[in-house]
Protein backbone atom coordinates (compact mmCIF):
# COMPACT_ATOMS: atom_id res chain seq x y z
CA UNK A 1 0.00 0.00 0.00
CA UNK A 2 1.52 3.36 -1.02
CA UNK A 3 1.68 6.43 1.87
CA UNK A 4 -0.96 8.54 -0.78
CA UNK A 5 -3.58 5.83 -0.14
CA UNK A 6 -3.60 5.98 3.44
CA UNK A 7 -4.86 8.71 5.24
CA UNK A 8 -3.75 11.15 7.43
CA UNK A 9 -4.17 11.45 11.42
CA UNK A 10 -6.34 14.80 10.57
CA UNK A 11 -8.12 13.43 7.89
CA UNK A 12 -8.95 10.30 9.77
CA UNK A 13 -10.04 12.30 12.67
CA UNK A 14 -12.42 15.32 10.23
CA UNK A 15 -14.07 11.70 8.91
CA UNK A 16 -14.44 10.75 12.57
CA UNK A 17 -15.95 13.88 13.53
CA UNK A 18 -18.38 14.35 10.44
CA UNK A 19 -19.94 10.98 11.22
CA UNK A 20 -20.20 11.03 14.50
CA UNK A 21 -22.44 14.78 13.65
CA UNK A 22 -24.60 13.08 10.93
CA UNK A 23 -24.82 10.13 13.96
CA UNK A 24 -26.15 12.31 16.02
CA UNK A 25 -28.38 14.16 14.04
CA UNK A 26 -29.96 10.84 13.26
CA UNK A 27 -29.71 8.82 16.16
CA UNK A 28 -30.34 10.74 19.51
CA UNK A 29 -28.35 9.77 21.95
CA UNK A 30 -29.97 8.95 25.68
CA UNK A 31 -28.37 11.82 27.42
CA UNK A 32 -30.92 14.43 26.30
CA UNK A 33 -34.56 13.79 27.98
CA UNK A 34 -37.77 12.13 26.77
CA UNK A 35 -40.94 14.43 26.81
CA UNK A 36 -43.88 13.91 25.82
CA UNK A 37 -45.47 14.27 21.79
CA UNK A 38 -48.47 16.57 22.06
CA UNK A 39 -48.07 16.86 18.55
CA UNK A 40 -49.31 12.98 18.37
CA UNK A 41 -52.82 12.48 16.71
CA UNK A 42 -53.88 9.18 18.21
CA UNK A 43 -51.27 8.96 21.47
CA UNK A 44 -50.38 11.88 23.47
CA UNK A 45 -48.62 9.70 26.06
CA UNK A 46 -45.55 8.88 23.29
CA UNK A 47 -42.49 9.95 23.92
CA UNK A 48 -39.78 11.78 22.18
CA UNK A 49 -36.27 13.11 23.14
CA UNK A 50 -35.54 16.67 23.01
CA UNK A 51 -33.87 17.72 19.85
CA UNK A 52 -30.41 18.95 19.78
CA UNK A 53 -29.80 22.75 19.58
CA UNK A 54 -27.45 24.01 16.94
CA UNK A 55 -25.70 27.02 17.65
CA UNK A 56 -25.55 29.62 14.81
CA UNK A 57 -23.96 33.03 14.86
CA UNK A 58 -26.59 35.89 15.44
CA UNK A 59 -27.55 37.82 13.08
CA UNK A 60 -27.97 41.68 13.60
CA UNK A 61 -30.32 43.38 11.49
CA UNK A 62 -29.89 46.79 9.40
CA UNK A 63 -33.19 47.86 11.01
CA UNK A 64 -31.40 47.79 14.40
CA UNK A 65 -28.50 49.85 13.41
CA UNK A 66 -31.01 52.60 11.65
CA UNK A 67 -33.07 52.29 14.87
CA UNK A 68 -29.71 53.48 17.09
CA UNK A 69 -29.09 56.36 14.66
CA UNK A 70 -32.80 57.39 14.79
CA UNK A 71 -32.23 57.92 18.03
CA UNK A 72 -29.38 59.65 17.88
CA UNK A 73 -30.82 61.92 15.60
CA UNK A 74 -33.38 62.71 17.39
CA UNK A 75 -31.17 63.65 20.67
CA UNK A 76 -29.54 66.16 18.25
CA UNK A 77 -31.94 67.86 16.99
CA UNK A 78 -33.38 68.31 21.02
CA UNK A 79 -30.21 69.76 21.53
CA UNK A 80 -30.04 72.04 18.89
CA UNK A 81 -33.65 73.12 19.57
CA UNK A 82 -32.79 73.80 23.17
CA UNK A 83 -29.82 75.68 22.22
CA UNK A 84 -31.46 77.72 19.78
CA UNK A 85 -33.41 78.91 22.41
CA UNK A 86 -30.97 79.43 24.01
CA UNK A 87 -29.15 81.54 21.85
CA UNK A 88 -32.45 83.66 21.51
CA UNK A 89 -32.45 84.19 25.24
CA UNK A 90 -29.09 85.69 25.25
CA UNK A 91 -29.04 87.65 22.04
CA UNK A 92 -32.62 89.32 23.75
CA UNK A 93 -31.55 89.61 27.21
CA UNK A 94 -31.20 93.06 28.69
CA UNK A 95 -30.40 92.03 32.07
CA UNK A 96 -28.29 89.54 33.54
CA UNK A 97 -31.57 87.39 34.50
CA UNK A 98 -31.73 87.04 31.10
CA UNK A 99 -28.02 86.19 30.23
CA UNK A 100 -28.27 83.79 33.18
CA UNK A 101 -30.91 81.90 31.98
CA UNK A 102 -29.84 81.49 28.64
CA UNK A 103 -26.48 80.29 30.12
CA UNK A 104 -28.87 77.76 32.17
CA UNK A 105 -30.76 77.03 28.43
CA UNK A 106 -27.20 76.15 26.84
CA UNK A 107 -25.74 74.15 29.68
CA UNK A 108 -29.17 71.93 29.72
CA UNK A 109 -28.87 71.62 25.59
CA UNK A 110 -25.24 70.63 25.64
CA UNK A 111 -26.13 67.69 28.36
CA UNK A 112 -28.84 66.30 26.24
CA UNK A 113 -26.13 66.47 23.49
CA UNK A 114 -23.81 64.54 25.79
CA UNK A 115 -26.28 62.35 26.96
CA UNK A 116 -27.39 61.56 23.28
CA UNK A 117 -24.20 60.40 22.19
CA UNK A 118 -23.15 58.36 25.04
CA UNK A 119 -26.83 56.62 24.43
CA UNK A 120 -25.86 55.99 21.19
CA UNK A 121 -21.82 54.47 21.64
CA UNK A 122 -23.48 52.22 24.12
CA UNK A 123 -26.16 50.76 22.23
CA UNK A 124 -23.35 50.19 19.27
CA UNK A 125 -21.39 48.69 21.93
CA UNK A 126 -24.51 46.47 22.69
CA UNK A 127 -25.28 45.67 19.47
CA UNK A 128 -21.87 45.12 18.14
CA UNK A 129 -21.71 42.63 20.75
CA UNK A 130 -25.23 40.92 19.83
CA UNK A 131 -26.75 41.38 23.62
CA UNK A 132 -29.85 39.83 23.58
CA UNK A 133 -31.20 42.11 26.60
CA UNK A 134 -32.92 45.03 26.60
CA UNK A 135 -31.90 48.56 24.95
CA UNK A 136 -34.34 50.86 26.80
CA UNK A 137 -33.03 53.84 28.80
CA UNK A 138 -36.25 55.15 30.41
CA UNK A 139 -34.52 57.32 32.93
CA UNK A 140 -32.81 59.82 30.63
CA UNK A 141 -36.11 61.28 28.94
CA UNK A 142 -37.38 61.54 32.24
CA UNK A 143 -34.65 63.55 34.17
CA UNK A 144 -34.36 65.72 30.77
CA UNK A 145 -37.85 66.99 31.13
CA UNK A 146 -37.78 67.59 34.74
CA UNK A 147 -34.72 69.56 33.83
CA UNK A 148 -36.15 71.74 31.51
CA UNK A 149 -39.47 71.79 33.24
CA UNK A 150 -37.37 73.46 36.31
CA UNK A 151 -36.17 75.89 34.38
CA UNK A 152 -38.64 76.84 32.22
CA UNK A 153 -40.93 77.45 35.76
CA UNK A 154 -37.85 79.29 37.38
CA UNK A 155 -37.97 81.70 34.28
CA UNK A 156 -41.44 82.32 34.58
CA UNK A 157 -41.53 82.53 38.34
CA UNK A 158 -38.69 85.10 38.26
CA UNK A 159 -40.42 87.24 35.80
CA UNK A 160 -43.39 87.37 36.96
CA UNK A 161 -41.92 88.37 40.52
CA UNK A 162 -39.54 91.45 38.67
CA UNK A 163 -43.08 92.55 37.14
CA UNK A 164 -44.95 92.52 40.56
CA UNK A 165 -42.19 94.60 42.33
CA UNK A 166 -41.80 96.94 39.40
CA UNK A 167 -45.89 97.63 38.90
CA UNK A 168 -47.14 96.48 42.37
CA UNK A 169 -50.07 94.53 40.59
CA UNK A 170 -50.60 91.12 39.52
CA UNK A 171 -49.41 90.52 36.18
CA UNK A 172 -51.49 86.95 36.14
CA UNK A 173 -55.15 88.51 37.35
CA UNK A 174 -57.78 88.05 34.75
CA UNK A 175 -59.42 91.08 35.98
CA UNK A 176 -56.38 93.14 35.49
CA UNK A 177 -55.38 91.88 31.41
CA UNK A 178 -59.15 92.48 30.82
CA UNK A 179 -59.04 96.32 32.21
CA UNK A 180 -55.65 96.94 30.05
CA UNK A 181 -57.53 95.37 27.17
CA UNK A 182 -60.75 97.25 27.64
CA UNK A 183 -57.99 100.74 27.54
CA UNK A 184 -56.08 99.31 24.79
CA UNK A 185 -58.65 98.30 21.88
CA UNK A 186 -59.56 100.88 19.37
CA UNK A 187 -62.98 99.03 18.78
CA UNK A 188 -63.79 99.67 22.45
CA UNK A 189 -62.73 103.11 22.45
CA UNK A 190 -64.30 103.91 19.18
CA UNK A 191 -67.88 102.51 20.50
CA UNK A 192 -67.51 105.32 23.12
CA UNK A 193 -68.50 101.79 25.59
CA UNK A 194 -67.43 101.80 29.11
Amino acid sequence: MSSSAQPHNGQAADESSTLQRISDMFFQPADRPLVRDYHSINDPSILVRVPKKIETPVKVESKVWFANERTYIAYVTMGVLISTIALGLLAGAKDTLGKAFAGAYAVIAIGVLIYGYALYQHRITLISTRHAGNFDSPWGPVIITLVLAVAIAANFGTRVAEVRRATGEDPLSLARAWAVAGERSTWLNQRGVE
